[in-house]
């Protein structure tokens, strides 16, 4: 990972409610707890990191972290009373080696969006 992460932050809705529009919700997975979080590495083990109130989760070489938007959002939505697991548990949150991840340009968000758009899209040639 490149950066140190403090938390990351999943939108919801853009308003809040009808009597609210200018609000929006938002949930947030944060790793700035002084604490030993079990994180899924993929290779169907579980390891040990730590996290802590300065840096947030920590910075390993030729490792990335991967979120589950969906699953997050899903579980992170119903009260913390009502849920069996974590989302660590859930492997919502994973490390994964770096080398194993694809991703072309037309893959980018930027991209997909501009697709989506209807804008066109040039490809320049760096050389």
């Amino acid at each position: 990972m490149p950066a140190r992460i403090r938390a990351t932050c999943i939108p919801i809705a853009f308003a809040a409610s009808e009597d609210h529009p200018h609000l929006s919700m938002w949930l947030q997975v944060s790793f700035t707890q002084n604490r030993v979080v079990d994180i899924w590495r993929g290779d169907s083990t579980f390891s040990g990191h730590e996290t802590d109130t300065m840096s947030g989760l920590r910075v390993w070489r030729d490792v990335t972290v991967g979120f589950d938007i969906t699953g997050l959002t899903e579980l992170l939505s119903c009260p913390r009373q009502f849920r069996k697991v974590n989302p660590y548990q859930a492997k919502f949150i994973e490390l994964v080696h770096r080398d194993s991840i694809e991703q072309s340009m037309s893959q980018t968000p930027t991209m997909m969006g501009m697709t989506l758009a209807g804008l066109p899209l040039h490809k320049r040639t760096v050389g």
